[in-house]
């Protein structure tokens, strides 16, 4: 399976270097390719910088991107997923410029797009979670559920051409009276029920939001987006799949 990570970044320079040094921590990295979708903005030159040096300490092949007109939060994600299953890949992350990520979320993608490749009830595979569990057993589990969460998500090629390419919403039109559009909440809220499929989803967040402001983001509700779960380290021995329990 080929297998590919796209995170779009704009002009967040503070907050992408933060979010490649989680990522240079992680296990298998150099199992994936890795692309940056890099917005035009007058921190380019920083931006470009920086993941020049995180491409020569990681010894990757850091492609980036580099979009001639802006493409906005809802294009961007589109743009960087089709562009990589155009180019023949079988499973691709989408990350962001603002979320970092433990050292084994690549484990915890690798197992469940192999286990649930021909699972035609699993849309996407999620990776943060904004619960807390007290039992530090629980995180190897993970359970399927039909939500999705945008913070770091991994699609299969069939699936994104099947259900997702063609019904992104790009210009917020999904929604009613300015609720519920965009393409995060019209995979939740319209998509997903649609199919009667799911997502998956880990006991302990593999993913956290570090973006306290952005263009959907206001400082004051940053902590309602904040993964509680999150551990930086996880021994990987193998993921075990468990009801949902809400």
């Amino acid at each position: 399976m080929r297998r590919a990570i796209v995170m779009t970044a704009f002009n967040r320079d503070d907050y992408l270097k933060k979010t490649l040094k989680s990522w240079s921590k992680v296990k298998g990295l150099e199992e994936y390719d890795f692309y940056i979708k890099l917005e035009p903005s007058s921190r380019e030159a920083k931006i470009t910088s920086i993941i020049e040096q995180f491409q020569i300490n990681q010894n990757l092949n850091v492609e980036i991107i580099k979009n001639q007109d802006q493409l906005g939060v809802l294009v961007n994600p589109w743009d960087g997923l089709d562009k990589m299953f155009g180019m023949g890949y079988d499973f691709v992350v989408l990350a962001e410029d603002d979320i970092e990520v433990s050292d084994d979320i690549l484990h915890y993608f690798n197992d469940l797009s192999e286990r649930h490749l021909r699972d035609e009830e699993v849309m996407a595979i999620c990776a943060s979670v904004f619960h807390m569990w007290k039992d530090s057993e629980e995180r190897e589990h993970y359970f399927k559920k039909q939500a999705f969460s945008p913070l770091v998500w991994g699609v299969w090629k069939d699936r994104w051409y099947s259900y997702l390419r063609n019904t992104w919403d790009k210009d917020y039109s999904t929604g009613t009276n300015g609720v519920g559009g965009g393409w995060d909440w019209n995979i939740y809220l319209r998509i997903l029920p649609q199919h009667n499929m799911k997502c998956i989803y880990p006991m302990m967040s593999r993913s956290r939001h570090i973006g306290k402001k952005g263009v959907h983001m206001l400082e004051k509700d940053y902590h309602a987006s904040v993964a509680i779960s999150f551990r930086e380290h996880n021994d990987y021995t193998g993921f075990k799949e468990v009801p949902d329990n809400e």
